[in-house]
């Protein structure tokens, strides 16, 4: 049988620097960290139309969609489990799946893309959890 000192002498009283590793990886928290000032910087740019952000986006080297994406989960509160409450419920709320809004006094609409398809709205589908995080 061990004992406490047989422990201390013998057992790993850190991670392993292969889970180490793997933890540093899949981490959201500093990723958001990194990339806040890109994030805030995007937002203040793309303002001349409310759909302005997805050419200034996709010129990014440093945020990728799925981690602007993130920003933006975490900005508004909306975990995983709501994101897949929001899925179902929208349909019943705009039935031609067509959001209309007025922005800086002008009419816009957007039709939803996915609201109709089997795919959930979840953290590991919308790749914004921490292994998704890890790819581009």
């Amino acid at each position: 049988m061990r004992n406490l000192k047989d422990l201390e002498a013998n057992a790993l009283k850190f991670w392993p620097e292969r889970i180490a590793e793997i933890e540093r990886n899949s981490s959201i928290i500093p990723k958001l960290i990194e990339t806040q000032d890109k994030f805030i910087s995007l937002l203040n740019i793309a303002d001349a139309t409310p759909f302005a952000w997805k050419n200034v986006l996709s010129a990014s080297k440093k945020l990728q969609a799925n981690l602007f994406l993130k920003h933006l989960v975490v900005l508004s509160d909306i975990g995983g489990e709501k994101l897949m409450r929001f899925k179902k419920e929208l349909p019943s709320i705009f039935l031609d799946l067509t959001m209309e809004f007025i922005w800086n006094g002008a009419n816009h609409s957007y039709k939803f893309q996915t609201l109709q398809n089997a795919k959930t709205w979840s953290n590991p589908h919308l790749k914004v959890d921490g292994k998704g995080l890890s790819k581009k």
